[in-house]
């Protein structure tokens, strides 16, 4: 997209709808920009985050927890935000998502790495950023 602030908005609208609708079952799909992702099982999530370890929390939103991990044997900090009940999405629209997030590139925004749809988890994985006060 060419203009990142519209993607944003578009993106805010597609969660904002499908609050509290029913999950459609997985299917995988090949519909995702080739390259631009990484799928990950949910054993390398839970692996990374210690199955969803307390003390790797970093908060809860409004669509569900968000964890620090480590993936590729150690050498990279991640952060993954899990969908809670609330948050849950069909499988559609977890796959335009996931097509907008890879669109998404700008110094101002984390990166996307990549996502786990498996055993109805619906996961996202950014790149980790320190901030500091």
């Amino acid at each position: 997209m060419k203009n990142p602030l519209a993607a944003l908005v578009m993106f805010f609208n597609i969660i904002k709808k499908s609050r509290g609708k029913v999950r459609s079952p997985v299917k995988r799909c090949s519909a995702f920009p080739e390259g631009l992702w990484r799928q990950f099982s949910l054993a390398e999530i839970k692996a990374s985050i210690s199955n969803f370890r307390q003390g790797l929390l970093l908060g809860h939103g409004g669509f569900g927890d968000t964890y620090r991990g480590i993936i590729d044997d150690g050498t990279l900090a991640v952060t993954i935000e899990r969908f809670g009940p609330l948050g849950l999405q069909g499988a559609r629209e977890f796959r335009t998502e996931v097509q907008l997030l890879c669109q998404l590139r700008h110094a101002n925004l984390v990166s996307f790495i990549g996502f786990c749809d498996e055993q109805d988890e619906q996961i996202l994985v950014y790149e980790y950023k320190q901030w500091f006060a």
